[in-house]
């Protein structure tokens, strides 16, 4: 993300990178146990398990949504969930995301965080 450049350009790097990882066969297959895991832990009880699993995940954006006057802590979940949701799709339909569809939920984060394309 950091090699991304100016913070916009960076999230996009960043969910382009989670919906790589259901483009490729060997790195479905890791992406599927763990996103197995991640709502087995939110299903027992909604103890913080599933934050804290996605915790490494989220605090990748937050120097680029800090940079762009952003709460991580508020925003960070926000985009993390929208992006995972979408591999989760992809993951269990097992289909891989087209250019068209990363690039779509790329402009669409970035829309949500009320910013334009960079």
């Amino acid at each position: 993300m950091a090699g991304a450049g100016e913070p916009r350009r960076q999230i996009l790097a960043w969910v382009r990178g989670v919906l790589r990882q259901v483009s490729d066969t060997r790195a479905a297959r890791t992406s599927r146990t763990l996103v197995r895991h991640l709502g087995m832990a939110g299903a027992v009880g909604g103890d913080g398990v599933e934050d804290e699993l996605l915790r490494p995940v989220t605090e990748l954006l937050a120097e680029s949504l800090r940079l762009l006057v952003r709460d991580p802590a508020i925003e960070g979940p926000y985009v993390a969930d929208l992006t995972l949701g979408a591999m989760r799709r992809f993951l269990w339909t097992d289909t891989a995301p087209m250019r068209d569809d990363v690039e779509r939920l790329g402009g669409f984060v970035l829309r949500g965080l009320g910013l334009d394309q960079p």
